[in-house]
């Protein structure tokens, strides 16, 4: 099946530009130019970008990777916001909880899921500090050391693509190291650290910043601490959520300005309540969350306290306020398509529209309203 897509505003693959050309689809890839095409499409004056690739993402739409089984509804959810890849995100468990889910995640993963792709899981914990857990339903308290990592990594079966942990916690160094020989992002987040515990632990191998100042200490002029490290250490990317509730819009700009269009990775800290009315919801077995509309903004809190727990937008919403805020369109599409990729290992499969990619396309306008979406060449219609 040879498809031609006609009459877009195809993005560049090295995203520096935008050039109105026809791009050829061949068995699910982007091909060079073929003599005949079985299917024309018309992109109508879209602009035609890679899909969006989101690395943080523990749910939507009343279901979660760690306590549901029905992936089908995030990932249908998912692909209709023109989110065309995810790693299942879990939550921080006491270890025999972890492992349970982890073997889970990865069972079902391998399973043929209906829209987005898994194509791996961010372990976000459990070694954190307990002094950031934030909504975190479950504990951090298992000594943190190498074997345990292992375990985890093992119960993932080739999955484990992110692990999220605290630089200070026990044996992290050793857990860092061990982690980048396995080709493992290392990322820091839920953490008290020191500027000098941060360094250290980058020095280890870790390369990312899971969604950068949340979950951490805020930046002090004599006491930089971790934002100080991760935002001025060019070897590391940074995660940021575009919602405007996690981060205000001058936050999001100053991670933008710090690290500039190849060191930010966009995305959602997506879960369960995210695509969800207002109301009161139980998450798993223990976590009560509130959903509410306030000043125009969507929030959800541990139900009684101001603590946020994930975001009420998704990847594509994130775009959105992007563009609002002057930012490139191609920047946009680098930052949540390509970026992210790279950071998963896998841009080698996917994160832009070079030939020999996988055909995991969008079609947008100029606020980035998501027209059309195709996974693996064919045309998603469904949830949204």
């Amino acid at each position: 099946m040879i498809t031609k897509i006609i009459n877009g505003k195809v993005i560049s693959p090295d995203f520096s530009g935008f050039c109105e050309r026809d791009l050829w689809i061949k068995d699910g890839k982007i091909v060079e130019p073929c003599e005949t095409a079985d299917k024309i499409i018309d992109a109508q004056g879209s602009y035609v970008l890679p899909g969006l690739i989101d690395i943080h993402n523990h749910g939507s739409n009343g279901d979660s990777y760690s306590y549901n089984s029905n992936y089908d509804n995030i990932l249908e959810y998912c692909a209709g916001q023109g989110i065309t890849g995810v790693l299942a995100t879990s939550e921080t468990y006491p270890r025999d909880t972890m492992l349970k889910i982890i073997r889970k995640m990865a069972r079902l993963t391998k399973e043929r899921c209906k829209g987005a792709t898994i194509w791996g899981i961010h372990l976000e914990g459990p070694f954190i500090s307990s002094g950031k857990s934030g909504a975190m339903p479950g504990s951090s308290d298992d000594a943190s050391t190498v074997a345990l990592f292992e375990e985890f990594v093992a119960a993932g079966d080739g999955l484990v693509k992110v692990m999220t942990l605290a630089p200070e916690r026990e044996n992290a160094l050793d857990i860092i190291r061990r982690g980048a020989e396995m080709g493992i992002r290392m990322s820091f987040a839920h953490t008290l650290a020191t500027y000098e515990e941060t360094m250290t632990g980058i020095a280890a191998g870790a390369t990312g910043a899971t969604h950068t100042f949340n979950a951490m200490p805020p930046l002090v002029h004599r006491a930089p601490g971790v934002l100080g490290a991760v935002l001025t250490e060019p070897t590391v990317t940074c995660e940021a959520i575009c919602d405007f509730v996690h981060l205000a819009p001058a936050t999001v700009k100053l991670i933008y300005a710090a690290k500039g269009v190849d060191g930010m990775i966009m995305v959602s800290d997506a879960g369960p309540q995210t695509g969800l009315s207002n109301g009161d919801y139980l998450f798993g077995t223990n976590l009560y969350v509130t959903v509410k509309t306030t000043d125009n903004k969507r929030l959800c809190t541990v139900t009684g306290k101001d603590t946020i727990a994930g975001s009420m937008y998704n990847l594509a919403d994130g775009a959105r306020n992007m563009i609002m805020l002057g930012i490139p369109m191609t920047h946009v599409s680098k930052m949540a398509s390509y970026n992210p990729a790279k950071a998963a290992g896998i841009d080698h499969i996917v994160g832009n529209l070079d030939i020999g990619k996988q055909a995991d396309l969008i079609f947008v306008d100029e606020a980035f309203n998501v027209k059309r979406i195709f996974i693996n060449g064919n045309e998603f219609i469904g949830k949204g």
